[in-house]
């Protein structure tokens, strides 16, 4: 049973980090050479955590939607000897572990810089707003079959946060770090749970027979 989940970890582990993962890692690694991290504060180290660190959440959760959209995905999900649902969840929680060890080191070097800030706190933050943003790129790209609608669902609502600075979304605010408020963070992360829940329901009771009678 170990042996057989090792080899499932390790199987998706290989499907996600493909040129997507490159891409969200490169973006991190360039960020301590567009940004200077030296003795910032908590509203300089927010700012840059919340702009730009949840991006990578856009990119590697619009994959994993991609990945099930794939010509003859249908035929390839019913030979599973595991549940599709708890692969997706597995792919889930490994792009999102993909996601903190990011940002976790990023800010790690933030700290070596001398910046003074909670590092948990923007850490778990940030992650979060990733994740979200993550949820409506998947849902989008889900809902659609199309990869390039979950990027500009996910950008369009990040520009639409951006410009009006939570006007609209209120407990919901997606940079509340910016604003030395964590408390939306727990409404965008039991949203995004809720939302991830609704898209595994859908394809499991939706989908697949959907996929099935198209072919």
């Amino acid at each position: 049973m170990v042996a057989r989940l090792s080899k499932l970890i390790w199987y998706n582990t290989r499907i996600l980090l493909d040129w997507n993962a490159a891409a969200a890692f490169v973006l991190m690694v360039l960020a301590p050479f567009i940004f200077s991290f030296d003795l910032l504060k908590y509203k300089e180290v927010a700012k840059v955590a919340e702009l730009y660190f949840p991006i990578t959440g856009i990119i590697l959760f619009t994959y994993i939607v991609g990945i099930e959209n794939h010509e003859h995905a249908a035929e390839l999900v019913n030979i599973r000897t595991v549940p599709h649902v708890l692969v997706l969840v597995g792919r889930m929680l490994l792009a999102a572990c993909f996601i903190i060890a990011m940002i976790a080191s990023v800010l790690y070097y933030a700290k070596l810089k001398d910046a003074v800030f909670p590092f948990w706190e923007i850490t778990a933050g940030t992650t979060i707003t990733a994740v979200f943003l993550g949820s409506i790129a998947f849902t989008s790209g889900n809902l659609t079959n199309q990869t390039s609608a979950g990027y500009i669902m996910a950008f369009a609502y990040y520009l639409m946060e951006y410009a009006s600075k939570g006007n609209y979304t209120g407990k919901f605010y997606l940079f509340s770090l910016m604003k030395q408020d964590f408390t939306p963070k727990y409404y965008l992360l039991a949203a995004a749970i809720s939302i991830f829940i609704l898209n595994l329901i859908y394809i499991h009771k939706f989908k697949s027979k959907l996929n099935t009678s198209d072919d």
